[in-house]
């Protein structure tokens, strides 16, 4: 049960999400710290049926979190499939698992803090940049506008400068442009 806790009980849980977003989720887990143990996983291409076997390979965890993004296929596609495999869970299975769409990529959780983009590569963003990006999460292709901006900056875009950046997000401001993080940053947290 996820509710009732006793006090100092680390909350257990399991974050599945592709293979390329987790070390830059390793490290918004690492900054949130706290009461939890946080295992990430991959979940290799658009296997959301994987939940069930991980779950039955995994019993000792609390909750499930399922990250997917939208580069491959539309919401309404990703949210049925969800909800095919959450239909074959008992009650009691279904109840630890959370299902998280990132709008559209991971990367436009990056581009809700532009100021851990500058501190990760020391380069001064644009005030036209950022007001082209108060919504990044209505950005069309979060990837390709960090690369971009990664690329005026004379760096390439590659995993290890994605995680240093997410190493320097500041929580409070990007959960507040990014309603998937901020989905994700409560998910992983006791109630």
């Amino acid at each position: 049960m996820v509710h009732g806790r006793v006090r100092g009980y680390a909350l257990r849980v399991l974050v599945l999400a592709e293979d390329r977003y987790i070390d830059p989720i390793r490290e918004i887990v690492r900054r949130v710290g706290g009461n939890r143990k946080v295992k990430i996983v991959p979940l290799r291409g658009n296997r959301i049926q994987k939940l069930v076997g991980y779950m039955e390979h995994h019993p000792n965890y609390d909750r499930f979190v399922v990250l997917k993004d939208l580069e491959r296929y539309e919401e309404d596609v990703l949210s049925r499939r969800f909800n095919e495999i959450a239909s074959r869970l008992s009650n009691i299975e279904r109840s630890k698992v959370i299902f998280i769409v990132v709008r559209k990529a991971v990367e436009a959780w990056l581009l809700a803090d532009l100021d851990a983009v500058e501190r990760a590569t020391g380069c001064r963003i644009s005030r036209r940049t950022r007001s082209r990006l108060t919504n990044p999460e209505a950005v069309d292709n979060p990837k390709k506008e960090l690369t971009a901006i990664l690329r005026k900056c004379g760096k390439k875009y590659n995993i290890r400068l994605v995680a240093r950046i997410a190493s320097y997000i500041e929580l409070e401001r990007a959960r507040q442009k990014s309603p998937s993080l901020d989905a994700f940053l409560r998910a992983i947290s006791p109630p």
